[in-house]
């Protein structure tokens, strides 16, 4: 009778610890992440990254967000150059998504006085850093599985471009062309111009991180081999400055969709083929 009065003697004490335990808090030990599962987005780019890789509830987009397809049934909470925070402070979202290289951090801070969480999708310069971008938001939107598809078609199509790609290396300018006004390049530390090396091709351009005023005497010294405007290529193609370009006489200018050439998004790997398809067929 003592040893079954000391065993359930045991059980009430075991069943009160247990009671009384906190609940899990996390890895570790640590809190768990905030889980965001609905998003306010700033950008276009932030946008496909949010709505195509997380497939995350929209309540607001800026007018200029596009893809994927429902994201023009959430609302227009930023018109211009300013999000409309009085309309996204309404909204209540659990996160602001968007595009560090179009705002200042002012505009960024303003959320955080308002309680709004925010994170940047597209920082970086280089794939590598925009991989890494992906498994990072990614845990927060408890997206693993989709972030790490997505990551796998980078590296593939990386991986593909990379082991074809062409000796010497054939080299390749990317462009937004103007009518009537200075075409801009892309600089050679852009996210643009490793997407080009994960192509396979050489990119060449002043050096800087963003597009910038093209000077042409310069670029017609740089003369590359291939160039990539952003959307029809006819302004630059008009130009009769570049007439006796190579790419212009050999006919290596080419457009492309500006939607994936220009950001940040959803279709990165569709870019590294792009290129890697356009330096492979190169004819010197």
């Amino acid at each position: 009778m003592r040893l079954a009065s000391l065993a359930l003697t045991g059980l009430a004490v075991l069943s009160l610890m247990v009671g009384c335990a906190k609940p899990d808090s996390g890895v570790g030990g640590q809190p768990a992440p905030k889980v965001y599962k609905s998003v306010v987005s700033l950008s276009p780019s932030s946008s496909e990254i949010a709505g195509i890789v997380f497939l995350r509830e929209f309540r607001g987009r800026s007018e200029s967000c596009d893809q994927p397809g429902h994201v023009k049934e959430a609302p227009v909470v930023m018109k211009g150059l300013k999000p409309d925070y009085e309309k996204i402070v309404a909204i209540k979202p659990d996160c602001v998504v968007y595009d560090p290289d179009l705002f200042q951090q002012s505009d960024i801070d303003k959320f955080k006085e308002l309680g709004i969480d925010t994170f940047p999708l597209g920082k970086g310069d280089t794939v590598d850093e925009f991989i890494d971008m992906i498994y990072e938001f990614s845990k927060f939107t408890q997206a693993e599985t989709l972030g790490s598809e997505y990551v796998d078609k980078i590296v593939r199509e990386r991986s593909t471009a990379l082991a074809s790609a062409p000796t010497p290396p054939v080299s390749v300018a990317m462009l937004m062309s103007s009518n009537g006004a200075e075409h801009m390049i892309s600089g050679t530390e852009s996210f643009i111009a490793d997407v080009i090396r994960s192509g396979g091709g050489k990119p060449v351009g002043p050096s800087g991180r963003l597009f910038m005023t093209m000077n042409a005497e310069s670029f017609m010294a740089m003369d590359p081999d291939i160039v990539i405007v952003a959307g029809a290529p006819d302004g630059f193609l008009n130009d009769p400055r570049f007439k006796n370009m190579s790419a212009v006489k050999r006919k290596t200018v080419y457009g492309t969709n500006p939607s994936v050439a220009l950001r940040k998004g959803a279709f990165v790997e569709r870019f590294i083929k792009r290129v890697s398809e356009l330096v492979q067929n190169f004819k010197r």
